[in-house]
């Protein structure tokens, strides 16, 4: 799998989160430009995921913390969005500092989810 292939994988969330770690321990942090990105629509989908059951607070918060900080994930589709974005998986990657509580809820995530919808088309 090409780097770009992997990060994408990584932000469709579509492949356990071993496996993906994995697969992107393989290619350094470092990139000379963004080679996917991370859109608001995106992020929605995987705290919908959460919402619905089908993946946990620990595999949200883990799956935040392998996007956080890599230079081939370009957060947002505008200028205006990428600050929400990068915040969002921000909050999600650090719960313990940034959410209410110390953890990623339901209630923390539909915080996040609605803050995010005033940017999906």
């Amino acid at each position: 799998m090409t780097r770009t292939e992997t990060v994408e994988h990584a932000i469709r969330f579509d492949m356990s989160l071993e496996v993906l770690r994995q697969a992107l321990e393989g290619f350094p942090w470092d990139c000379d430009e963004p080679l996917v990105r991370l859109s608001a629509t995106d992020l929605i989908a995987v705290l919908d995921r959460f919402l619905a059951g089908t993946l946990s607070a620990e595999e949200v918060v883990g799956w935040a913390e392998l996007l956080e900080v890599r230079d081939d994930v370009d957060f947002g589709l505008t200028d205006e969005d990428a600050d929400a974005v990068h915040d969002a998986i921000w909050w999600l990657a650090n719960p313990e500092i940034n959410l209410p509580g110390g953890e990623l809820d339901r209630d923390n995530a539909c915080v996040i989810r609605e803050g995010l919808g005033v940017w999906v088309a």
